[in-house]
């Protein structure tokens, strides 16, 4: 445990060092770590396939592809974004001149989730670079190959005494926790982000969390073709096995739409997956046995 306060340290000190603020440094670093995705994603597809069992086409579409867009806007912003914005000056104030400057709020911890092992790592990542600020990444131990391919992978490509990558579990999550930070970003469930949010308080520091939510899909009686509508809620649902915060949690209709929905519902499902979803290549698959017990009881326990 005494290399996580090292680490701590280390990131800290470097920011002290302010080499994080000039904008030709900040460019450096983002071309760094696009570089890796760009050089890295076979390896990066690979291991999502590993550990989450997910599609080729998923992978490509819901993480590289997505990374890379991020980045040509990044790119794109940057110096506007760091640039300082006019402010009016009244009254006792005039002639003089007001402007915000945005500076770098120093040190900040990312916790990721399992679902996106790369783009829920990386993009955080990218605004912290963007903003000046140094960084420790914990990844989701939910997803071990992604993670070690981090940490194996971030240092060749950034600065590696201002980006850090942290592998573990709960413990380790939580000793990190214990440290002071600038900022904590976390991505996760709500029981888990009380725990953050309850470390952080401790410190007073900020925290940015995105805790997922429940999704209803309305699917109005006017609609003239329920076999689209049906292909639209199987692909939202499974894309990712449902292992995303925009999945449809489930869907409200008119009652006397109930059967013609379910059954189109099912000729969506057969045809995208096969009579035995299970065999298909082009389905994910459920991050762990944990977690497919947790959703077989949901299932076991409604009326719905």
């Amino acid at each position: 445990m005494a290399g996580l306060e090292g680490i701590h340290a280390e990131a800290v000190r470097a920011f002290e060092t302010h080499k994080t603020r000039p904008y030709e440094w900040r460019v450096a670093q983002l071309k760094g770590l696009k570089a890796m995705v760009v050089e890295r994603q076979e390896e990066m597809i690979c291991a999502m396939i590993k550990d989450l069992s997910r599609p080729r086409a998923e992978c490509d579409l819901g993480e590289i592809s997505a990374l890379k867009m991020h980045f040509d806007t990044f790119f794109a912003n940057l110096k506007t974004w760091m640039a300082p914005e006019g402010r009016p000056i009244w009254g006792m104030l005039a002639p003089g001149k007001g402007e915000v400057r945005r500076e770098p709020i120093g040190t900040v911890l990312i916790i990721a989730p399992f679902n996106f092992p790369f783009i829920l790592t990386l993009k955080p990542l990218m605004g912290c670079i963007a903003a000046g600020c140094c960084a420790v990444i914990k990844p989701s131990d939910a997803t071990p190959a992604c993670s070690a391919l981090l940490q194996r992978y971030l240092p060749q490509y950034v600065d590696n005494s201002c980006y850090h990558v942290v592998q573990g579990g709960a413990a380790e999550a939580a000793r990190l926790l214990e440290l002071r930070w600038d900022k904590i970003l976390f991505t996760g469930s709500t029981r888990v982000a009380k725990s953050v949010a309850a470390a952080a308080a401790k410190h007073l520091t900020p925290c940015l969390m995105e805790c997922g939510g429940k999704n209803a899909a309305f699917v109005d009686d006017k609609v003239q073709n329920l076999n689209v509508v049906a292909r639209r809620l199987t692909w939202a649902r499974t894309f990712n096995c449902g292992q995303t915060c925009l999945a449809p949690d489930y869907v409200l209709c008119k009652e006397g739409m109930v059967g013609a929905l379910v059954e189109a519902l099912g000729r969506s499902i057969r045809d995208a997956f096969g009579e035995n979803p299970r065999a298909s290549p082009d389905l994910s698959r459920v991050v762990s046995s944990e977690a497919a017990a947790r959703l077989k009881g949901w299932i076991e326990g409604t009326t719905g």
